[in-house]
């Protein structure tokens, strides 16, 4: 997913594009270590709709805030296009993660 945050910025300096992806490989590595855990949490906990609904949804909105806010923080020129793939991707694995469990 760095690589998907330098393509996003390439309209800008290559440095910005390098930083972003760089801030982006290294959210991603920390990102995926915390979800299949965070996943496996939820889902026991809950059952029904929840259990299949609250992951994913949560996977969302922990993925969009904190990739947006670092982002932000790091001076990333293109927050919406650098987060909107990786977000989307986060999303599609919490909710297929969820159904195998």
């Amino acid at each position: 997913m760095g690589s998907w945050a330098t393509i996003a910025n390439r309209h800008h300096p290559l440095a910005d594009g390098l930083i972003a992806g760089a801030v982006k490989g290294t959210l991603t590595t920390s990102f995926t270590l915390f979800l299949k855990t965070a996943i496996e949490a939820i889902s026991k906990r809950l059952d029904g709709l929840a259990e299949f609904c609250m992951p994913p949804l949560a996977t969302f909105a922990a993925s969009s805030i904190i990739q947006s806010a670092v982002h932000l923080a790091a001076g990333t020129p293109e927050v919406v296009a650098t987060v909107a793939v990786p977000v989307l991707v986060a999303t599609l694995y919490s909710a297929l993660y969820n159904y195998v469990l």
